[in-house]
């Protein structure tokens, strides 16, 4: 009888499957009949994104209309302008409607960037192809029109003879490109300029710098809530003016455009044709930031959000699932990466972590995530509009003091939030829903999960309700549960949940029933155990979890051991055993043969690790921080040949490192514990962005060989007592010798080294030690009161010295034996003293047998910076090859002492004398000069006549000089000059150069740019 049943129900099931067939057979009949009657014709589908019709952009800008970006231009600028060796690419990124293109616009057209560059070139980037960009290259240097560009090769060739040996500038606005094959022949074409040609990038993507091998971003600020105001109000109001009340409503709704221009531009362009108040309050009040369009709404609304559109339509398809997933979390909200990348795979947007951890880090590219300081990540007001919109009714988030909102047909994913009607929502609960999340709600009833068959994800996170509801464990397709809060203790029937991938199980008391049942779920692949108190090991049952990749175990403060049958987890990644009380590791770990992420931090009572840690072949990274009775490691760690991160740091107990701690060539970042009174010296290790030794013993120090470590390029030492006794002084000495660096080496920074002497590798022939030195700091060295000598490095461009108390003089030692090579210094080009507040003489050439100046000691200097160095005098004169001098605060003698007789200057720039009156005569010798700087200089009263000898100064910048009141009559004989730039100045001295009108004007008339203000700008 039973046999016969079953027949009969799989008969009906396969009737209803071929009554299924026939329909779709029918719909498919119907389109290729409908195809053949509208002529429409097949495509085959590719891989390749579609590109929508993006905005296109173009140079010019009005500057009045730019606000609050004035310091950041003016920071960029600098940059532009600062020498280099190669030709740079400096980036400005941020997210879509930040104004990027307005602040390259901004700086494109500056006075001091035309004057600096030529040609300069503009180019709309977004579509990155190689023979466009040539032919827009082209088109904007004005040589040629579209109908005469002729073949690639061709173009290609003009694009060169226009750059070759020019100081260009070119901006490549909206760049989106990610792929390196198409950079690298772009670039090719760009190399024949001048060596300090810039190229200046703005995109949202940080993953097209990688390719492009940029400078460090300029990653573009928000603008402020005035600016943001005063752009609001000049498109709402216009000339008009404002009306009263309206104001207030307008500063409530400027506050939602969270630093976004765009924003407040396009909201007051609306807002414009809308007068009445209740119009405005209907846009504080609507749900605006959902792009629901209001009835006689201006167009200009989905102008808002159109730039973020774009980046969404960049996005591979599955990355646009898991961008609007996030929709499903409440606005502002913190997410945690792992669990949100849990979530996508059990919704099957996707199949692997290291994807989910690619979509991650794109989402942070094009800022459409945040990354906060807790490391967890948001989304900015508007990125998470963008994600509601495209949601729709599919997603629903249902907060507390909130009218349900829900489509019971349409809803796939829901979070309900402090809900109060949980009762009325359970009747309506979508049975179609794939994911939901309760956050803080009291109460859900035993049945509420029962037609909800399609769950997927369920997350009752800080929920108190006496016990889980037992429709919990009928969701046969559920694959990610979280438990948070006081929900009682787990049924049995969790092992029901056989599907079930990630579950993850917080600030439980009693989960005993629970560890018994969890090693049936066989298709477990992460567990996340935290903050529960009541166990002390874990079941043997657990190590049935063959599928098992992650475990995370953290602040269970009972748990003592781990089960010697842990080497059953064949799969297992990642083991994190944090801030519990371990006291011993079961041997068998040696046996997680896949084990890349060993976390065991502030385990206070492990004293030791087993030898088998050192089987670990595929071990990446090993965190022991805070484990304060480890009393040392085995010399088997020589064998994690894969290890780049080993944390020891708080190991109070840890007296050595091992023997073979040298053989570990790829770590990359390694703390190691502060052991007694030798606490002395901290020192950075850069081989990458983050690589970090911390050294607080000899023993360490020499085991660390930092003399076998080729690839490292940069080091920093830096002394962390800054009050020390002279036994620490000879420890740090000690130390800071034994940690000679490689050949290789290229940069180096000796930062508050608080000993009298320098290391034997650097007091004696450095040359032979670093050969490859490029560039050498000295900060905060108090006590030494001499520099090493350092003008015998071959290839050394550029040093810096500051905060060096004890130095009075600089002279021919610092040089070396000049017999052998005949020269000091022979690539220098750039030379900073700051805060050398005792330094008193500086020689910067030789004495010839008559007492004349001879051969100079920095033969290719070009760049000279003097920051505060009140006593300095610079005897026998600046060197004559430097072409740019920054002269700042106090200097005095050195300027009386200054001969300029010999120089070729090119830029100066003066600032924050406090007592000169007037500039020194010698200036007006320098008529090379180009571009005069006089800064803060609050007493200086005049500008002197003979400014009219530099004949060709082309820029003049006077900025917070408020004493002068007047301009030389000379200024006219400046023929040469093409900016003039006075900010910060006396009311009198405005009102005389005012334009047309003021008694000075016709000696500027003539400048073809010039800005006068009493203000800062």
């Amino acid at each position: 009888m039973r046999l016969r049943t079953c027949w009969t129900n799989s008969k009906s099931k396969t009737s209803r499957r071929i009554q299924r067939l026939k329909d779709m057979r029918k719909t498919l009949d119907k389109i290729a009949e409908e195809r053949s009657k509208y002529s429409l014709r097949e495509e085959a589908i590719t891989n390749q994104q579609e590109v929508i019709e993006g905005r296109t952009t173009f140079s010019a800008v009005n500057k009045d209309d730019v606000l609050g970006r004035g310091e950041e231009a003016t920071e960029i600028i600098n940059r532009l302008l600062s020498p280099s060796d190669t030709i740079s690419i400096i980036p400005i990124v941020g997210i879509g409607g930040l104004g990027k293109t307005t602040l390259a616009k901004l700086i494109f057209n500056d006075d001091r960037i035309k004057n600096a560059f030529e040609p300069k070139i503009w180019v709309h980037a977004m579509d990155f192809k190689v023979e466009k960009l040539v032919e827009d290259i082209l088109l904007s240097s004005g040589t040629t029109n579209r109908n005469s560009l002729g073949n690639l090769e061709s173009k290609v060739q003009r694009v060169k003879q226009i750059l070759n040996g020019r100081r260009y500038l070119i901006v490549l606005d909206d760049v989106w490109n990610e792929d390196w094959k198409q950079w690298e022949p772009f670039k090719q074409i760009l190399q024949g300029g001048e060596r300090e040609s810039r190229i200046i990038v703005t995109t949202r993507s940080k993953q097209v710098l990688s390719i492009m091998h940029a400078e460090t971003p300029h990653m573009l600020k928000h603008l402020s809530y005035h600016d943001r105001l005063e752009l609001f109000e000049r498109r709402a109001f216009g000339s008009a003016g404002a009306k009263v009340n309206l104001v207030s409503i307008g500063k409530q709704i400027v506050k939602k455009c969270q630093g976004v221009p765009l924003t407040a531009n396009t909201l007051g362009g609306m807002l414009c044709f809308k007068s009445g108040e209740d119009a405005w309050k209907e846009v504080l009040d609507s749900e605006f930031w959902e792009l629901e369009e209001e009835e006689g709404g201006h167009s200009s609304e989905n102008e808002i959000i159109s730039s973020l559109k774009l980046s969404y339509q960049y996005m591979p398809s599955p990355l646009k699932l898991c961008f609007v997933y996030c929709s499903l979390y409440p606005k502002a909200f913190e997410l945690d990466k792992d669990m949100l990348i849990q979530q996508w795979i059990a919704q099957r947007f996707i199949q692997k972590q290291y994807v989910g951890d690619h979509y991650v880090n794109y989402l942070l590219a094009i800022s459409f995530l945040e990354e906060t300081e807790l490391e967890t990540y948001k989304m900015h007001d508007l990125v998470y509009d963008l994600a509601r919109s495209i949601a729709g009714d599919e997603v629903a988030v249902l907060e507390a003091k909130k009218s349900p909102k829900i489509n019971p047909a349409e809803c796939l994913y829901a979070s309900i939030i402090e809900y109060s009607q949980l009762s009325k929502l359970q009747k309506d609960l979508p049975r179609k829903v794939r994911a939901l999340h309760y956050q803080e709600c009291s109460y859900l009833s035993k049945e509420i999960f029962s037609y909800t068959k399609c769950l997927r994800v369920l997350d009752l996170n800080n929920c108190s309700f006496g016990k889980p509801p037992t429709s919990v464990y009928k969701l046969k397709q559920l694959r990610y549960l979280k438990f948070s809060g006081d929900l009682g203790q787990v049924d049995e029937r969790i092992e029901n949940l056989w599907n079930l991938q990630t579950l993850i199980v917080s600030d439980y008391w009693d989960i005993s029933t629970l560890l018994d049942s969890i090693g049936r779920l066989q298709n477990l692949n992460n567990l996340k155990l935290g903050n529960c108190h009541n166990f002390r090991s874990l079941p043997e049952s657990l190590v049935n979890l063959v599928n098992l990749r992650t475990m995370s175990i953290t602040n269970c403060r009972n748990l003592e051991t781990l089960p010697e049958s842990l080497a059953n987890l064949i799969n297992l990644e990642i083991l994190n055993i944090n801030n519990c009380s371990i006291i011993t590791l079961p041997i068998s770990i040696g046996k997680l043969y896949k084990l890349v992420y060993l976390d065991l931090s502030f385990s206070r009572e492990l004293s030791k690790l087993p030898d088998s840690i050192g089987s670990l072949q595929k071990l990446y990274s090993l965190k022991l921080c805070g484990c304060y009775n480890l009393q040392n490691l085995p010399e088997s760690l020589s064998n994690l040949i894969e290890l780049r991160t080993l944390d020891i740091k708080g190991c109070a107990m840890l007296d050595e490192l091992p023997n073979t701690i040298s053989n570990m060539t790829k770590i990359q970042r390694e703390e190691s514990p502060e052991l007694g009174h030798d606490s002395a010296v901290q020192l950075y290790v850069f081989k990458g962005p983050s690589t970090e030794f911390v050294v607080h013993n000899i023993t360490n120090a020499k085991r660390i060989n930092l003399r076998e470590r080729g690839s490292i390029k940069s080091l920093m030492y830096e002394c962390d007592n800054y009050i020390i006794d002279d036994g620490i002084k000879r420890a740090t000495e000690a130390m800071v010798e034994a940690l000679q660096p490689h050949q290789n080496l290229q940069e180096l920074c000796i930062q508050h080294y608080e000993c009298l002497i320098f290391p034997s590798w650097m007091r004696s022939r450095i040359e032979s030690f670093l050969p490859n030195l490029v560039k050498i700091k000295f900060i905060g060295v108090h006590y030494c009161k001499h520099l090493p000598v350092l003008g015998q490095l071959p290839k050394l461009e550029e040093i810096l010295i500051k905060d060096m108390h004890k130095v009075r003089r600089i002279n021919e030692e610092f040089c070396g034996d000049r017999n052998t090579s005949g020269t000091s210094f022979p690539s220098l080009r750039r030379l900073g003293f700051f805060e050398m507040w005792g330094l008193e003489e500086w020689v910067t050439a030789e004495v010839t047998e008559d007492g004349e100046r001879g051969a100079s000691m920095f033969p290719c200097l070009e760049e000279l910076n003097i920051y505060n160095c009140p006593k300095l005098r610079v005897q026998l004169g600046i060197p004559p090859s430097v072409k740019t001098l920054i002269l700042v605060s106090s200097m005095l003698p050195l300027l009386m002492g200054l001969d300029v007789r010999e120089m070729s200057l090119k830029h100066l720039r003066i600032s924050s004398l406090k007592h000169q009156t007037s500039l020194l005569d010698s200036i007006r010798h320098l008529t090379s000069l180009e571009t005069l700087e006089i800064n803060f200089c609050k007493s200086l009263a005049t500008l002197p006549e003979w400014l009219g000898e530099l004949s060709s100064l082309r820029s003049l910048e006077v900025y917070d000089c408020p004493l002068i009141n007047c301009l030389p009559e000379s200024i006219q004989r400046l023929t040469a000059l093409e900016t003039l730039d006075i900010a910060a100045c006396s009311e009198n001295l405005w009102k005389r150069t005012e334009k047309e009108i003021g008694t000075d004007w016709y000696k500027i008339s003539h400048i073809q740019n010039k800005r006068i203000s009493t203000g800062y700008y």
